[in-house]
């Protein structure tokens, strides 16, 4: 398979497919004699891998990790879990604090609406010009 099938089987981009190839995600593609990459069965399934991964908000050096946890066979299942854990660790940091920045545009949204002129207030408040409520 050359790289626009892939793309399309994968729904990963041509570009994200070439950014995992240079960083070590999936290995080289031997190119055909028309000089375009060509993908087996096993790059396909790793990028289905990585495709899930990133779904899941795992970082590139996250998914290098997993993917070689993955092909070195079974002794990683520590490694793995403690991988998981943290990007868990993360993903719940990261969804309080946008917990509490849609908190605080809220509050900015209700002062805005509260003046007299809707929206004037807003980049004096995001200034730190004025409090909102």
């Amino acid at each position: 398979m050359n790289i626009g099938e892939v793309s399309r089987l994968t729904g990963l981009s041509a570009r994200s497919i070439r950014l995992y190839e240079a960083s070590g995600i999936i290995r080289r593609a031997p190119r055909g004699r028309s000089g375009y990459r060509r993908f087996g069965p096993e790059d396909l399934r790793t990028l289905y891998f990585v495709r899930n991964a990133r779904q899941l908000r795992f970082e590139l050096k996250e998914i290098r990790d997993l993917v070689g946890l993955w092909r070195g066979g079974s002794d990683g299942a520590g490694k793995v879990e403690a991988l998981l854990a943290a990007r868990l660790r993360k993903l719940r940091r990261q969804e309080s604090e946008l917990r509490a920045s849609r908190e605080r545009l809220e509050r900015i949204q209700e002062h805005s609406a509260r003046q007299p002129a809707p929206g004037c207030d807003i980049v004096a408040i995001l200034a730190g010009d004025v409090e909102a409520a």
